[in-house]
Formats: C-alpha cells, sequence, structure tokens
C-alpha cells in the first residue's frame, strides 16, 4: 500500500510540473501593412521570429529586408540592416 501512495505521490508531483513548466518557445510568423507603392499595389511586411529570438522583417515589395534583429548574449536585440521606415523612400531610392 505503501509503494503505491508514492507512486501516486510522484505522479501527482510530475504532472504539476509538466502543467506550470514555462512553454517552449516556437517560431512565428506576423503580416503587417506596410503602405501602397505608386502602382496602387498593396506592401505587406512579414515577421519572422526564430525560438532564439532572432528576428527579421521582409517586404513583399521585392523581397526587401528591413530589419534583421539579433539577440546578443544578454538577450538585448539589435538591428544589423540600415533600411527606411517608408515604402516610398525604397521606391525612391531602390
Amino acid at each position: 500500500m505503501r509503494m503505491k501512495k508514492s507512486i501516486f505521490f510522484f505522479l501527482i508531483i510530475g504532472g504539476f510540473l509538466f502543467c506550470t513548466a514555462p512553454p517552449k518557445k516556437t517560431a512565428q510568423i506576423n503580416k503587417a501593412a506596410f503602405g501602397i507603392s505608386e502602382d496602387g499595389a498593396t506592401v505587406d511586411q512579414y515577421t519572422l521570429i526564430n525560438q532564439s529570438g532572432m528576428e527579421v522583417k521582409i517586404l513583399t515589395y521585392g523581397g526587401i529586408i528591413t530589419n534583421l534583429f539579433i539577440p546578443d548574449a544578454t538577450g538585448k536585440k539589435t538591428d544589423v540592416v540600415l533600411g527606411f521606415d517608408e515604402l516610398k523612400l525604397y521606391e525612391s531610392s531602390s
């Protein structure tokens, strides 16, 4: 009987730890409107984030990478791409 109580106890504790464990990070893809091109086409910006926290933003206007955020050892993200904030600037200088 004591053995059954021990097993039951460990199952309860194990279930509690499993249910309260922090969720694993998963990759994400987000879509947002970026602007309207001169010819009237809608341009979207896709944001891809991996499990390590690396983040890239890509436009549907020529596949332009507008941002690339890379986390350092402390988790602080730094953008390593020189990009524009407006579609108009990509159209006039690309």
